[in-house]
């Protein structure tokens, strides 16, 4: 492994320890007895933590979709961890991060598409 390899193994790990250690506090702040209120997930080689969203956040979401809007508000509003800044900056250097997290917060709210439609 080069230095370089090195290196960005150890960055990643790092990352890595970093959104883990906000999961589990956000698991403490946002969890229920149903499950943890929360999800740690990776995307584009970094680790990033979402709350479930409340109803006027996930409100605002269908709002904004109906005017061609993107999940920024919603990701950004439920976002735990990395800080804001950090998001903005990796969403700057990967321009389709949104789009690949959205999902993520929709599956909190209860989006699923696991509901069965039954005739009676």
């Amino acid at each position: 492994m080069s230095d370089r390899e090195a290196q960005r193994a150890a960055a990643k790990a790092a990352r890595k320890a970093a959104a883990e250690a906000a999961h589990k506090v956000a698991v403490e702040k946002y969890g229920d007895e149903d499950d943890d209120g929360c999800r740690l997930t990776e995307a584009s080689g970094h680790f990033f933590v979402f709350r479930r969203p409340n109803r006027g956040e996930y409100a605002r979401l269908k709002a904004e979709a109906k005017d061609g809007g993107s999940f920024n508000s919603i990701l950004v509003d439920t976002l735990v961890h990395p800080s804001r800044e950090d998001f903005a900056k990796l969403c700057d250097r990967y321009p389709a991060l949104e789009d690949e997290l959205g999902p993520v917060v929709l599956e909190l709210a209860g989006l699923t598409g696991e509901a069965l439609s039954k005739k009676r």
